[in-house]
């Protein structure tokens, strides 16, 4: 989320609402979520969703029932259409997230970057290791779990950006390289769980 946050800040946008995931707005219909939140709170002009879009109970809701509200509630709905991407397969595809998901999850993080705009990122909290690594010659800085989608495992040339808060990181000005590690290290242990590790291809980091 503060990635996303970051991002947006970028864009230059002036307020960003942010609605928690609880079960009472899950439920809610399409028709019931335009009212309590777009008409109530936003009040807006106008709304601009992709073609992909759903809301609503169920994902019952999609962008033409959007813009059939949006007539009955007094706001324009302007619907924006997928950008395509060339992929290193040559293939032709249409952005989307589960597209960008399927191939992180599947370790082509080039064609995710290029389906995003930029590199994939990952963000947070360094954690203690096991040493292994620095027994090894190899010292890691080790990444706590995350929320976010891991690649599949493998070993991946990559940057790492440091700061003592995400916000830090997100602007920070120095990419140091590195060699990024996702796997189980099942060499140590057949019980290992998942890990992010990163090997900094630098001798002195300011």
């Amino acid at each position: 989320m503060e990635l996303k946050k970051y991002l947006l800040t970028e864009f230059g946008i002036d307020t960003l609402l942010v609605l928690e995931s609880t079960a009472e707005l899950l439920s809610l219909s399409p028709a019931d979520f335009v009212e309590q939140f777009i008409v109530k709170n936003i009040q807006p002009a106008v709304v601009i969703e992709g073609e992909s879009f759903n809301f609503g109970y169920g994902r019952g809701g999609g962008v033409h029932t959007l813009k059939k509200l949006g007539a009955e509630k007094g706001f324009e709905v302007v619907e924006i259409e997928a950008k395509e991407v060339k992929l290193s397969t040559g293939q032709i595809a249409k952005i989307s997230s589960t597209l960008i998901r399927n191939m992180l999850e599947s370790g082509r993080v080039a064609d995710a970057a290029v389906a995003i705009g930029r590199p994939y990122r990952l963000i947070g909290q360094v954690i203690p290791g096991h040493g292994k690594g620095k027994q090894l010659g190899f010292p890691t800085a080790n990444l706590e779990p995350t929320q976010q989608i891991i690649p599949a495992e493998g070993v991946y040339a990559g940057f790492v950006e440091i700061g003592k808060t995400a916000e830090d990181v997100c602007s920070a000005k120095e990419k140091i390289p590195a060699a990024l590690s996702i796997g189980r290290a099942e060499t140590f242990s057949p019980d290992h769980p998942l890990s992010v590790e990163a090997h900094i291809l630098k001798d002195n980091i300011s």
